[in-house]
């Protein structure tokens, strides 16, 4: 082979050679694509706790303190409930729920004295028990469970004691907050707010 014929074919590799190079290097100057968005399951959750916070705040300024309810029973007799409390606490815990993957609870319990007599003005001047009177240690715990980045309302555990007649707490028994609701109408400051 010639000198001539070497040194044009090392200009014509040499030439494919840059020809190759600059292809490759043209997208060098390309901004990378932004990575996709990461799909919601793995987005960081809302403050579960501090969203729970503001459902026991009004909860807790309800069934924290003392409270009294005069109703009338269907068997036309007056019944005066005196709530007292004893204790309110709460805990959020993190679950293994790829759909509830937090729970939280509301553990209430209070001193409820009932009174009954024949007329609204009896029961509200009652000063002391008469025979029909009672005392009954209440005991709720209110569930909720933490889905689509919200607290949803669950059921309520029940139980109760008779201290006065050495009747132990009775096993929990499982109800709907409407249940609660219904002895205790201002337990309604412990709903799920609605969104």
């Amino acid at each position: 082979m010639h000198t001539s014929q070497l040194l044009t074919r090392l200009g014509v590799l040499a030439s494919l050679s840059t020809l190759g190079l600059a292809v490759v290097l043209a997208g060098c100057d390309r901004k990378a694509e932004a990575p996709p968005i990461a799909p919601v399951a793995s987005r960081p959750l809302s403050d579960p706790l501090g969203l729970f916070q503001e459902i026991l705040r009004p909860c807790q300024a309800v069934l924290g303190g003392s409270a009294e309810r005069v109703w009338q029973a269907p068997t036309g007799k007056w019944v005066r409930n005196k709530f007292i409390p004893k204790s309110l606490s709460f805990d959020v815990k993190r679950t293994d729920s790829l759909v509830s993957p937090y729970v939280a609870y509301m553990d209430v319990r209070y001193f409820e004295a009932t009174d009954i007599d024949n007329s609204e003005q009896a029961v509200k001047a009652l000063t002391v028990p008469n025979k029909l009177s009672s005392n009954v240690d209440q005991h709720w715990v209110l569930k909720y469970a933490f889905r689509d980045g919200k607290w949803q309302q669950g059921e309520v555990d029940y139980s109760f004691a008779f201290p006065d007649l050495n009747i132990a707490e009775s096993a929990p028994k499982s109800l709907r907050f409407e249940d609660l609701v219904e002895v205790r109408p201002d337990a309604t400051a412990c709903a799920v707010p609605a969104t």
